[in-house]
C-alpha cells in the first residue's frame, strides 16, 4: 500500500512521487520523454533500514531532508543524460 501520491514536474518532465504507508520506503518514477502512461522512465527508490546489527528497532521512516535529496538527484540524472539532443 502507498500514500502521499503526487503527479509532478521535475526539470521539465512529469514525475509520479509516492511512500509506503509506514513511511520506510519513498519512490520517484519520472518520464523521461514528458509522458508518464509511455514506456520507459527513470525510477529512483529510497528504503531506509535499521542500523546494522540491531534487529529490535522498527525500520526509520525516510526524512523529508532525504526526499528533497532523492528529487535533486532524479532531476540532476534526467538533466544530463536525457537532455535535448542526448
Amino acid at each position: 500500500m502507498w500514500t502521499d501520491k503526487k503527479k509532478i514536474r521535475l526539470g521539465g518532465r512529469d514525475a509520479v512521487t509516492f511512500r509506503n504507508l509506514a513511511g520506510t520506503e519513498f519512490e520517484i518514477y519520472l518520464s523521461p520523454y514528458g509522458n508518464l502512461d509511455a514506456r520507459g522512465h527513470v525510477r529512483l527508490i529510497l528504503s531506509a533500514w535499521r542500523e546494522r546489527g540491531i534487529d529490535e528497532t522498527p525500520r526509520p521512516a525516510v526524512s523529508t531532508e532525504d526526499r528533497v535529496r532523492a528529487i535533486g538527484v532524479i532531476t540532476s540524472v534526467t538533466a544530463q543524460y536525457f537532455a535535448p539532443g542526448r
